[in-house]
């Protein structure tokens, strides 16, 4: 299996929303983007499918390594090897991808996000670090763009955190803020029921509220001049309000199973933005 294949496969099975919305973006940096979702794919694993948390440390110690011998043009696992030739043609910066790291290691708190502002900077420093790299990749002229991927990144982030609550819990890792929880008086073992609790809605409610809120700002953020370079994000945007708007129509019920669009779903919705994105250029 080449890089290139491996990284196609690691996004498609961890991430479609991500591949479906790069097919309708610009075939120059589709491969680019791809590779730094791909990125991120592998640091989420290191962390949550790993058996202990020393384990998932030294895996994301790994991680440093591997990235600042990629910079060097010293690669060794698919990932690097296809990002390698990449951050010099795209000029990506070694620091922003150890940041991204950064963002992975807050998840292995043993106590969880304190409060919703720790979890705010988690979601920064992974989530929206990959978004603002592959916003630096399409290419941008206003400033605001970059403003634009850090929200969008926010609500991705937040939304996968309410999606994955219950998964998450069984696999030990809480990333419900603490506060939030002793707010709304929802015991940790909660997340471990079949059923969401009125106590547990509540609390998805207001986080919902927030990636809601995160992804509208978002939207208004990104400069006209820069939308069409960024199209891709725009679908990703797109098929991320639309499962909030999913989970909010199922009354927050995602213990059981994750509330995901399915593959129809999500590839009209991805067809049905690209083609708004062409319309919105052309006239």
């Amino acid at each position: 299996m080449t890089p290139r294949q491996y990284v196609e496969r690691k996004v498609f099975a961890r991430l479609p929303d991500v591949r479906i919305a790069t097919l309708f973006g610009d075939p120059a940096t589709r491969e680019a983007a791809l590779t730094i979702h791909a990125l991120h794919a592998e640091l989420l694993d290191s962390v949550h499918q790993a058996s202990d948390e020393s384990v998932a440390h030294a895996r994301l110690g790994w991680w440093r390594q591997e990235l600042t011998a990629c910079a060097d043009n010293q690669p060794s696992h698919p990932v690097s090897r296809a990002l390698a030739p990449l951050m010099r043609a795209h000029d990506i910066k070694l620091e922003y991808l150890l940041e991204m790291v950064e963002g992975a290691t807050l998840d292995l708190s043993p106590t969880g996000y304190q409060d919703l502002e720790a979890l705010l900077l988690r979601c920064h420093r992974l989530d929206s670090m990959t978004r603002i790299i592959c916003a630096g990749i399409c290419g941008y002229e206003d400033h605001d763009t970059l403003r634009f991927a850090r929200g969008h990144g926010t609500a991705a982030g937040l939304l996968q955190v309410i999606v994955n609550a219950g998964e998450d819990y069984r696999r030990e890792h809480l990333r419900l803020p603490q506060s939030m929880l002793q707010r709304f008086e929802v015991p940790p073992a909660d997340l471990g029921a079949q059923r969401t609790s009125p106590a547990l809605r509540a609390l998805l409610g207001e986080l919902h509220q927030h990636a809601h809120e995160q992804a509208e700002e978002a939207a208004k953020l990104l400069p006209e001049r820069d939308r069409y370079r960024q199209r891709a994000a725009v679908t990703e945007l797109h098929l991320i309000t639309a499962l909030l708007e999913k989970i909010r129509h199922h009354d927050f019920e995602i213990l059981a199973r994750p509330v995901r669009l399915s593959p129809i779903q999500r590839l009209w919705l991805a067809w049905r933005a690209g083609r708004a994105e062409q319309k919105r250029r052309s006239s």
